[in-house]
């Protein structure tokens, strides 16, 4: 895990606005499909459950 806050950390600095406008979307995505889906992957990645790249 300490990798990936790390490998993290690396892509926020590289890719931070592209990361944030696909943020939107996907958070949009989240909210549309069924409410327990987005809420348990807020519960596994913790809050910034969006930073993560879902296409990785």
């Amino acid at each position: 895990t300490c990798v990936m806050r790390f490998m993290r950390a690396r892509r926020e600095r590289k890719k931070h606005e592209v990361r944030r406008r696909r943020n939107l979307e996907v958070e949009k995505e989240l909210r549309r499909s069924s409410g327990r889906d987005s809420w348990d992957l807020g519960g596994i990645f913790g809050r910034d459950s969006l930073d993560v790249d879902v296409t990785a």
